[in-house]
């Protein structure tokens, strides 16, 4: 009876060896690869929702500057003598007509009071709007292709990623800035009487957060 007893337990211990290794299969070590998994899907969903197909913005403004440069083309009766304006463009007279930023039709300038003529029939100083709507005026069909050619290339890409709402946010903080930029410095260097028009400043924040953009991705 003994000797029973003495072979029936070292076969219940081997039986436990055995199977040892398949309950071991059953523990939670192999879990951190499929979250692995969920986290690269969740990771593509997320990226998935910030790109977006059409820069609607970038396009639009683009398409709003041709019009307006071939509305000023007809405004002037055509292109100036290329010999004084080199951009293939129109005159300042136009230009200050349909909505280019000049002082004295924003504040009171008082010894160039005589061009407050060439300010519209609004018979109001204070035209603050010009500040925008001198962003979308160019002095000139290459002055027009420069920023074109600026704006699209790097916004296009900029809104593709980051979408309609902030570049356009962007664009249009960065033009008002430019413009503002440059009305003190022409009131500090008592230059009052310049004509400013285009996007350069616009396009000078599209580049500046691009450059950003690389930078925090490089």
């Amino acid at each position: 009876m003994e000797n029973r007893c003495i072979c029936v337990i070292p076969l219940s211990l081997s039986k436990f060896s055995i199977e040892e290794p398949d309950i071991a299969l059953l523990t939670p070590q192999q879990t951190p690869s499929f979250s692995h998994i969920d986290l690269v899907v969740d990771d593509k969903s997320k990226s998935s929702k910030v790109q977006q197909k059409w820069p609607i913005f970038i396009l639009s403004i683009s398409l709003i500057d041709l019009l307006l440069m071939i509305f000023a083309l007809i405004k002037n009766g055509g292109l100036e003598d290329i010999d004084d304006y080199k951009m293939l463009g129109v005159s300042n007279v136009t230009l200050i007509k349909i909505g280019a930023k000049f002082l004295p039709c924003m504040k009171n300038v008082s010894h160039v009071d005589e061009n407050k003529s060439l300010c519209g029939s609004y018979a109001t100083i204070y035209q603050y709007y010009r500040f925008i709507t001198s962003i979308f005026l160019h002095v000139g069909i290459m002055h027009l292709l420069f920023n074109l050619t600026a704006q699209i290339c790097d916004g296009m890409v900029l809104e593709r990623k980051f979408g309609t709402a902030r570049v356009g946010v962007i664009y249009i903080l960065s033009g008002l800035g430019g413009n503002i930029v440059s009305s003190v410095k022409a009131i500090l260097w008592h230059d009052k009487i310049v004509v400013t028009v285009g996007a350069s400043g616009a396009c000078f924040g599209l580049i500046g957060v691009l450059l950003l953009d690389k930078i925090q991705n490089f």
